[in-house]
């Protein structure tokens, strides 16, 4: 008899449950990377959260979606904490989803200025007086406080913590960003572009990066193709472009191929060169002449 009951309340909870046995936090797991009230003293979660998707992005940041939708965003959990003590004061969380671990790097680094404070959270952070980010994984973090133009860096850092600690993916750092840091590296100043690297609709997505190079700051990029055809196919693409210009590009043997280089009406001087699947790059060169070892270096870190 007792069996019989057990199996009976069984079959009501499946039909209760809609037909699924599984927990409902389970069927949302994401609702989980933000922290309930208590983060910090003084600090509650004001009402539920909010998931976003691709379809309906636009309604939370019109202007922005876009951009994120480049970059393959994927989800978004959104929450906003009160300051018990003065209700005048919020923070908004918002825990972004992207594709890759290269394009949650690529939306955060849109957004990092020069000179900002880096903070050790996730793989790279930083933090102002009004806003923190970081990114980890293929998670985008962005934090803002609202009702008041600044919130104390420890409140930021205790949210930022505590987000970073629930996500799935460890902080580990992107050995695709190491590739452009060659003599001269600015730090700070590495991006990675989703599409249409230095305006250039043949060149798709790449690393890109400053360095200084005889007292003035160059640019070096990495074009990632998904093949060595295609890495070809986008310096055949840029030949025909300064072929249809009447531009002759000078071309240089290097053991592992060959090196373009040439005067570029947006980019001063610029040098190239396809390796496997990849094509590395430099321009904003002031003599054609000191590209050639630029190119080379990147060439050797390459793995």
């Amino acid at each position: 008899m007792k069996k019989l009951l057990s199996w009976t309340a069984l079959i009501l909870l499946f039909l209760l449950s809609g037909g699924a046995l599984v927990p409902t936090a389970a069927a949302d797991p994401e609702k989980t990377l933000l922290p309930p009230s208590g983060f910090s003293p003084g600090w509650i979660l004001e009402g539920p959260l909010k998931n976003y998707s691709p379809d309906d992005l636009f309604e939370y940041i019109n202007g922005e979606a876009e951009l994120y939708l480049q970059h393959g965003f994927q989800n978004l959990v959104s929450g906003f904490y009160l300051n018990e003590p003065n209700e005048k004061q919020g923070l908004s969380a918002d825990v972004y989803r992207m594709a890759s671990p290269l394009e949650a790097f690529g939306i955060y680094a849109r957004y990092r200025g020069m000179g900002v404070r880096i903070v050790a959270v996730g793989m790279e952070g930083f933090v102002s007086a009004a806003q923190m980010m970081f990114c980890q994984g293929r998670y985008f973090v962005q934090l803002n406080a609202s009702g008041t133009a600044s919130l104390p860096a420890g409140v930021f850092l205790a949210l930022a913590r505590s987000i970073s600690a629930s996500l799935p993916e460890p902080p580990a750092p992107l050995r695709e960003l190491e590739w452009v840091k060659i003599e001269g590296f600015i730090p700070g100043s590495e991006k990675y572009i989703p599409t249409g690297v230095l305006g250039y609709p043949f060149f798709n997505k790449g690393l890109m990066a400053q360095v200084l190079h005889e007292d003035r700051p160059v640019r070096v990029f990495l074009l990632l193709g998904d093949s060595a055809a295609e890495a070809q196919r986008a310096v055949l693409d840029y030949e025909k472009l300064l072929r249809d210009k009447g531009i002759a590009p000078k071309k240089t043997k290097v053991a592992a191929g060959e090196v373009l280089c040439t005067r570029d009406s947006l980019y001063s001087g610029l040098c190239l060169q396809a390796r496997d699947r990849l094509v590395l790059g430099v321009a904003d060169l002031k003599e054609l002449d000191g590209g050639l070892p630029l190119v080379q270096q990147l060439e050797k870190r390459i793995p």
